[in-house]
């Protein structure tokens, strides 16, 4: 009787000893799971930033190229004003030859 009793309390701290155990696993298992969602999301986030970068640097790129045309626009803009400021005073000298020539034809 006595060595039942010992062989069934072995046996009772043996169960608890197991029961523990798969608590520690179920446990280790939760904070494995949980520490996995927390880096997939790490990556979305990092994943979601480097986009964020790239679309920047692509906007960047963009407005850099618009500036560059629009400062070859003006250069343009103001060689076609130069010419035709020099077309003008062309054009006055000639009239006011016209000009001078037809006072001398009248006189």
């Amino acid at each position: 009787v006595v060595s039942e009793a010992k062989r069934r309390a072995a046996q009772l701290k043996q169960e608890e000893h197991e029961q523990r155990l798969a608590a520690r696993g179920s446990e280790h298992a939760e904070l494995a799971s949980e520490n996995a969602a927390q880096t997939i999301e790490l990556e979305q986030e990092q994943r979601q930033e480097q986009v964020a970068v790239e679309q920047d640097q692509y906007q960047s790129v963009q407005e850099e190229a618009a500036l560059e045309r629009v400062a070859q626009d003006s250069t343009l803009l103001q060689q076609v004003a130069t010419e035709v400021g020099c077309l003008v005073e062309v054009q006055q000298d000639d009239l006011d030859r016209l000009e001078d020539n037809t006072d001398q034809s009248v006189s």
